[in-house]
């Protein structure tokens, strides 16, 4: 009998969980089946999203995981590509008390390098100068990243030298690597410019009614060694003095000139015409002893373009220190006090020769009786200068 109360313990354990289980297989078939409808993405490219389905058919949230977390990360059902390379998302739903698990898909999709454009900065520089850094911007880089994420860095480079005439030269950057970028670069532009050039008009002088002389040049600015060869037109000086303008300054002007690798600065110089040398020589002159002296002429030697002393200002004068009662000899004759706007005075003394004058002596007539003896014979004199008498005989 106790055999029997124990035996039919365990049959009724048992027969309470095949019930169970019978219950529970019935309210399994009676949940509602769910599907996740999920294409597989098209190529990504890093650094960029994708949206994905939010609910299963049941309206239910769908759960998102990968295989590939270096390459694509989720926030909800937007997924963002961190690397490239091959990418897997799998799509799950557990269900609930109404609905069945839906069956997990799993999509694989290619995410592919972004493009990164590097782009050379425009430059300039003068003609002969040393290249300038050559720079680059970049565009394009994604996850708030900057060029530091760059295995290797771009570069860039130009054909220019310093001797490189003056026009516009390709900057070229190249050389870039990076793990999720491809690059694409965009050539700049290295702009040549004239270097700049001072051209000046050396000073000159010249005499009064002398030819302008041959005008020259200086140069300041050559770069590489170069010289005045490398003007292919040299400026062309003038002047508005002629022969015939009097002393004073003249502007020495520059203009034209023509340089292909330089921009010209013409500097006027000054042409300064001086005065011409005039010679004034008093002219040697005699005179007897006691006479007046007369005028002393003055003849010149060097005026210019056909003038006379017509054109001095003041006539120079000629002076001597001889008087009336100086004795016979030589005397300087000076010359002196000219004044000409174009010319400047040399004087050359002249000589006043004072000679003897002449004193006649004439013997008086007498008259005697013969036999007496001559009288006392007496002369008178004719002649005397100054006053003098025969005392200073």
């Amino acid at each position: 009998m106790k055999r029997f109360i124990k035996g039919w313990g365990v049959m009724k354990k048992i027969l309470i969980l095949v019930i169970l289980m019978g219950i529970s297989g019935i309210a399994k078939s009676a949940l509602t089946l769910q599907t996740i409808t999920f294409a597989t993405p098209p190529a990504q490219t890093y650094g960029g999203t994708y949206t994905l389905p939010l609910n299963a058919s049941s309206g239910l949230p769908i759960i998102y995981t990968t295989t590939t977390p270096t390459i694509v990360s989720f926030t909800g059902n937007v997924a963002t590509f961190i690397g490239v390379g091959t990418a897997s998302i799998t799509a799950s739903q557990p269900g609930n008390a109404t609905y069945a698990a839906a069956p997990v898909i799993t999509r694989t999709f290619t995410v592919n390098k972004a493009i990164l454009t590097v782009t050379a900065d425009n430059q300039t520089r003068l003609y002969g100068a040393a290249n300038p850094a050559l720079t680059f911007t970049y565009s394009g880089f994604q996850n708030g990243e900057t060029s530091a994420v760059l295995t290797t860095l771009s570069v860039a480079s130009t054909t220019a030298i310093a001797a490189s005439p003056v026009g516009a030269y390709l900057i070229t950057p190249s050389g870039g690597v990076a793990t999720n970028y491809t690059f694409v670069y965009i050539n700049g532009t290295l702009t040549v410019t004239k270097a700049p050039l001072t051209i000046t008009a050396d000073d000159k002088t010249r005499v009064y009614g002398v030819a302008n002389p041959a005008f020259t040049l200086s140069y300041s600015g050559f770069v590489n060694g170069e010289t005045s060869a490398a003007v292919s037109t040299k400026p062309t000086a003038t002047t508005t003095a002629i022969l015939t303008s009097s002393v004073g300054t003249y502007p020495i002007t520059l203009s034209g000139g023509v340089a292909t690798n330089y921009s010209l600065t013409l500097v006027n110089g000054t042409l300064t015409v001086t005065q011409a040398m005039l010679t004034a020589t008093a002219s040697n002159t005699s005179r007897v002893y006691g006479v007046a002296n007369p005028v002393f002429p003055i003849t010149y030697v060097g005026f210019q373009n056909g003038e006379t002393s017509a054109v001095l200002t003041t006539l120079p004068m000629a002076s001597t220190t001889a008087t009336a009662t100086s004795s016979v000899g030589a005397y300087p004759i000076t010359p002196s006090g000219g004044v000409a706007t174009n010319y400047s005075f040399v004087y050359v003394n002249g000589t006043l020769t004072i000679t003897k004058a002449t004193i006649t002596v004439t013997a008086d007539n007498q008259t005697r009786l013969y036999g007496a003896a001559n009288p006392a014979l007496t002369f008178t004199y004719s002649g005397f200068q100054n006053g003098e008498t025969s005392a200073v005989l």
